[in-house]
């Protein structure tokens, strides 16, 4: 019983050192900031590399940018349709490459149209050549919401390292969720508890059990011999009586 009381605390008793990071709230406006952000930086740059842009580095951007959503898409539906089945080694893995991938697309982009005027440009003495103005400051804006994407994104890959990390030992990293016993908040940038997962919790009660059973099974067997001696015990100190049949004389 006590290992099941044990397992009950642990269900009901978060990590207090990282109760901000795990709240449920602060990782919904953190996941709404991402989405809001990456929908809008993939507009720009997608404008910007209609019209205006030509390197390499903005489409870059569009990539990052159709890449995290393909992520947060996925991972939101598994968080409220199979959390059990996600495996916190691969979100996080998942979450550093992201964060990779908006610092670079900052650095790129800004190094490239950071410095561009979005005037007209003269080009020689006989024409003017005009550029979209209107994409030449997507571009601009595209750099600055990278910017803000990749902060969004560090915070909350740190987040999830601090708290797995923390928590988890190496070898159930890449556990799924319902045989490691972890538990995520739905944002998925936390770890809240561990041994909260209904699998592990039936499996632990399961053992538990078991044991019990087999403990019990045991003494049964080791009391039923006893009762057959303490039978024969009795048989022998019973007296026999004995009936001489009478003789016919």
């Amino acid at each position: 019983m006590s290992e099941i009381q044990d397992i009950e605390k642990q269900q009901a008793k978060p990590f207090k050192s990282f109760r901000i990071i795990s709240s449920t709230l602060f990782g919904f406006i953190l996941r709404a900031a991402q989405w809001f952000v990456t929908i809008l930086v993939l507009g720009l740059s997608a404008g910007s590399l209609d019209k205006y842009a030509t390197s390499g580095s903005m489409s870059y951007t569009v990539f990052a940018s159709v890449f995290t959503l393909l992520y947060l898409i996925v991972f939101t539906i598994l968080s409220f349709v199979s959390p059990l089945n996600i495996i916190i080694g691969v979100n996080v893995i998942l979450e550093i490459l992201i964060t990779i991938f908006w610092f670079t697309s900052f650095i790129s982009i800004a190094a490239i149209y950071g410095p561009s005027d979005c005037n007209y440009h003269y080009s020689g003495w006989y024409y003017i050549y005009y550029i979209n103005k209107n994409a030449c400051q997507a571009s601009k804006a595209a750099i600055a919401f990278a910017a803000v994407n990749f902060a969004l994104f560090l915070v909350s890959a740190l987040a999830l390292i601090l708290t797995s990390i923390s928590n988890i030992s190496t070898d159930q990293l890449f556990q799924q969720n319902s045989i490691s016993g972890a538990s995520l908040n739905r944002p998925l940038i936390a770890v809240t508890s561990i041994g909260t997962s209904t699998v592990a919790f039936q499996t632990d009660n399961t053992n538990i059990e078991s044991a019990d059973t087999l403990n019990n099974n045991t003494v049964e067997q080791e009391a039923e011999p006893k009762e057959e001696g303490a039978a024969d015990d009795v048989s022998a100190q019973s007296p026999v009586t004995t009936v001489t049949p009478a003789q016919n004389n």
